[in-house]
């Protein structure tokens, strides 16, 4: 991790990292053990992942502190829809 921000957990115990100077978002099981990874480097205009949030039905929103923006992804890591100022 390079300046780990945002944290949230889902439903299922996953722990989601807002790995902010990598443009990442890192995933973790419920033991600490690496489960995955979200480059958002490929994101248009996203700048440094910060804040996370995870919804009732699994989409993961991450706020962007460069671009002032929020992005929804489901909880595969697709992305959904943008939200900006």
């Amino acid at each position: 991790l390079s300046l780990p921000y945002g944290v949230a957990i889902d439903a299922q115990e996953r722990v989601y990292v807002a790995d902010s100077s990598n443009r990442r978002v890192q995933i973790y099981d419920s033991g600490g053990a690496q489960s995955g990874s979200w480059d958002l480097s490929w994101v248009g205009q996203f700048s440094r992942p910060a804040g996370l949030a995870i919804d009732a039905q699994g989409n993961v929103y991450v706020t962007d502190a460069g671009e002032y923006q929020v992005l929804q992804f489901n909880s595969a890591g697709e992305f959904q829809t943008g939200l900006a100022p």
